[in-house]
């Protein structure tokens, strides 16, 4: 295996991305009131719920549904509930109704509640249909 030195476009990327890493430093070091304070409690316990809670979930899912679910249709069963859980994430703050401006009805127009249950179901009429014919596939080449 050879290994090649970085070239100008890592060096480039190299330079952007630490400019913005420096610029996030230094609002996050000299903004008054919340600053450090509030990032602090926020950073780490978004890492402890990362390790505490979403990895061993999704390890456990993932063990139960490669046993229960067929090879064939495993793949599409996965992107669908990776799907979902990103359609979740990106959709809980919205859902819960956090921030935003009370007196201000326009900024939330929509009800995002049903809005996430239609895509999620969306989303597992695809999964199941792609695994359904995944796992007729497998099935008929089995035969």
């Amino acid at each position: 295996m050879t290994t090649e030195e970085p070239g100008k476009a890592f060096w480039l990327g190299m330079g952007v991305g630490g400019a913005i890493v420096v610029f996030g430093a230094i609002g996050l070091l000299t903004a008054e009131g919340n600053g450090l304070g509030s990032f602090i409690p926020w950073f780490a316990g978004g890492a402890l719920l990362v390790d505490l809670v979403v990895v061993p979930v999704a390890a456990g899912v993932g063990l139960v549904g490669r046993r229960l679910v067929p090879a064939a249709a495993w793949p599409a069963i996965r992107a669908g509930l990776i799907a979902s859980v990103t359609l979740a994430v990106f959709a809980a703050p919205l859902v819960a109704n956090l921030g935003g401006t009370p007196g201000n009805p326009s900024l939330r127009p929509r009800n995002y509640g049903s809005g996430l249950v239609s895509a999620v179901a969306a989303v597992w009429v695809v999964a199941l249909t792609a695994a359904l014919v995944a796992w007729l596939a497998d099935r008929r080449a089995t035969a």
